[in-house]
């Protein structure tokens, strides 16, 4: 992230000196030149911003272990039927 904010400043006072040649010393050629690196600078940021981020994402968090289903006498279906009271009380007759 440093290089990359390092790159932008760059490419900031790459515009403000391509203005400033321009209009205080009327050196076109100059200030295309500063211009066109100003243009270009923010592709190179990217990719190594991107590259230094990727580097660092290489390390291995564990996943958590994983619970297997199991069949047959564990996955018994319950013995009575859900009450339909939405209190859960139960009657009794």
């Amino acid at each position: 992230m440093r290089a990359y904010l390092i790159s932008m400043g760059i490419r900031t006072v790459c515009f403000v000196l391509a203005v400033a040649v321009y209009l205080l010393l009327h050196h076109t050629w100059a200030a295309v030149i500063i211009g066109i690196a100003a243009v270009v600078l923010p592709y190179p940021a990217v990719v190594l911003a991107n590259n230094a981020s990727q580097h660092r994402s290489h390390t291995m968090i564990e996943a958590p272990p994983r619970h297997e289903l199991t069949t047959g006498s564990a996955m018994a279906a319950p013995t009575e039927p859900p009450s339909s009271d939405p209190t859960g009380s139960q009657r009794s007759s």
